[in-house]
């Protein structure tokens, strides 16, 4: 997964573009504060294709793109994670987990926690550690 950082004098904070496989997953605009004219402008121009981000922006006089890294901890799954029962198991785990997976998993607990809001008249969901080792955060949530 791969990130971009965009920032600009003509408004605050950020914009995140996240990369899975090479192609655009998320346009993140949360840290930024942006009218709707700029809101389309960047939204609109973020290219599909990963390798297609210095190009995309090459019109924008005023904006700055930056190849950031992608930092995530136990503690931001833990927040993700919909089921806090068993989380003293989940350390040992997560420290063998490679950083790509580590990254997935976090964003796949989002979509796993609205699984489980959308189905919880039947559903419970698994204890942490489980659903890390058999690989769920794999799973495309949103689909099931």
């Amino acid at each position: 997964m791969k990130r971009f950082i965009i920032t600009s004098e003509k408004f605050s904070g950020q914009v995140e573009l996240l990369y899975k496989n090479n192609t655009l997953a998320v346009i993140d605009f949360k840290q930024a504060i942006l009218n709707d004219i700029q809101l389309r402008a960047i939204k609109n121009a973020a290219p599909v294709m990963e390798m297609n981000v210095p190009d995309a922006y090459s019109s924008f006089a005023s904006i700055t793109i930056v190849e950031g890294e992608i930092i995530v901890t136990l503690d931001d799954f833990i927040h993700e994670y919909p089921y806090k029962r068993n989380m003293h198991l989940l350390p040992a785990r997560w420290d063998k987990m490679s950083q790509a997976d580590k990254i997935e998993a976090v964003q796949s607990a989002k979509e796993y926690r609205a699984y489980c809001e959308r189905n919880k008249q039947w559903y419970k969901p698994m204890i942490a550690d489980t659903w890390l080792s058999k690989k769920e955060y794999k799973n495309n949530w949103k689909n099931l």
